[in-house]
């Protein structure tokens, strides 16, 4: 099993008069499954998504390390195996949306192999465009361990109102 924690950046609201931090805000999600070489997660099936708005894949990979093909406009994250080697990788993708009309309308991302691959993309609003990442901690246990239920990693926030998110990455034995 793998888990990860991150956080996001607030963005900053400003008047005339005062500035402002509004908290990120979750707004929905959407998932794929796939066996071979890459996953496409359908963009139309997030039907919220609107301008400045955040996405972030969390993926996982049975037995697989290379991530070979990143949606165009996505930033990898990070991208970890676990320690033994031939468990499951786990990763994050994210791409800030500053024009969601020209956006494809599916998102496909992979690897070399055509072992078991899921994506689950989820949308965030008031997420900080100029610096999304507040901070983030991937944690990978070791190739047997495959716990059902891992603990979620301490980890601190550097700004007031990030919002702190955790995913996990399970495989099967």
């Amino acid at each position: 099993s793998s888990v990860s924690s991150s956080s996001l950046s607030s963005s900053s609201r400003s008047s005339s008069s005062s500035s402002q931090v509004v908290g990120v805000e979750y707004i929905e999600s959407t998932n794929a499954v796939a066996n071979g070489v890459t996953v496409t997660i359908d963009r139309t099936a997030l039907t919220q998504l609107q301008d400045n708005d955040f996405v972030m894949i969390h993926y996982t990979y049975y037995n697989d390390m290379d991530t070979t093909v990143i949606p165009a406009g996505f930033t990898l994250l990070f991208n970890e195996r676990t320690t033994a080697g031939a468990d499951s990788t786990h990763g994050v993708l994210y791409k800030y949306i500053t024009d969601v009309s020209s956006e494809p309308t599916s998102w496909t991302f992979g690897s070399t192999s055509s072992n078991e691959k899921v994506g689950v993309a989820t949308v965030w609003r008031n997420v900080d465009g100029a610096d999304p990442i507040d901070s983030y901690l991937p944690v990978i246990t070791s190739e047997g361990s495959n716990d059902a239920t891992p603990n979620a990693p301490d980890f601190t926030t550097n700004q007031d109102a990030a919002m702190a998110i955790t995913s996990c990455g399970l495989s099967y034995t």
